[in-house]
């Protein structure tokens, strides 16, 4: 594999954990619309697909770890089988499979998915600094969401270049599982400048698809905590 493929595939797998190694330069570039942190991007109460609904909030009392996820945080490709990715257009073998994070690539397209060792309470109090202006991320867009019985966040920042549509899901477990998606260079292989609207408008609704597809697979190779039903 050559150096600039190696570099390229780490990028990727950057977005795809959430680190944020390709963020615009604030002092140069104007700040697009703020979708969802001045204003919701979605009425509450929308049904974005059959069974994914923007809420107005994320009850952290009703948040768990204590159950049981049959996925593991420093696998993640061994936990997501080919069909859960079908979605996204992406080829079924992943170009990256490392403990940071899956990646699979499309035609101009890149899909991660990884876990996030903090906790699902301690990303909606991240999230809800990030949209009071009091963190070094600022949001551009911002969605609560739940996922049939899962909540989920789905954001794009400000500065991020890649302007890439990333979904945190709650998995009532000490851990949480993430999905990426974002542009890449059809040759190179490297992640892509966009704008957040075409982000929000073309891969954010795959996004949550791959999202759904991957809680329901989660959820019918056995895990959950008995009796919890969220509410928003």
């Amino acid at each position: 594999m050559s150096r600039k493929r190696f570099t390229a595939l780490i990028a990727t797998a950057c977005i795809a954990s959430g680190c944020s190694a390709t963020h615009r330069d604030p002092t140069t570039t104007p700040p697009s619309a703020r979708l969802g942190t001045v204003e919701p991007a979605y009425p509450v109460g929308t049904e974005l697909l059959p069974g994914t609904t923007v809420i107005d909030a994320i009850p952290v009392a009703d948040l768990s770890t204590t159950g049981h996820v049959d996925f593991d945080p420093d696998d993640p490709c061994a936990g997501v089988p080919a069909d859960v990715v079908t979605p996204a257009g992406v080829e079924a073998t992943p170009v990256l499979d490392s403990a940071i994070g899956c990646v699979w690539e499309g035609p101009g397209i890149a899909l991660g998915i990884s876990a996030d060792h903090r906790s699902m309470a301690k990303q909606v109090e991240e999230h809800r600094a990030m949209s009071a202006g009091g963190a070094v991320d600022r949001l551009a867009h911002l969605v609560w969401l739940r996922i049939d019985d899962h909540y989920a966040i789905e954001r794009v920042l400000e500065f991020d270049r890649t302007s890439s549509c990333f979904l945190t899901l709650d998995v009532s477990s000490s851990f949480v599982l993430t999905v990426s998606m974002y542009f890449i260079d059809p040759v190179t292989s490297e992640p892509a400048d966009s704008d957040v609207e075409t982000a929000v408008r073309e891969r954010c609704p795959t996004a949550r698809a791959v999202a759904d597809e991957l809680l329901d697979h989660l959820d019918h190779v056995g895990w959950w905590e008995p009796g919890r039903t969220p509410t928003g």
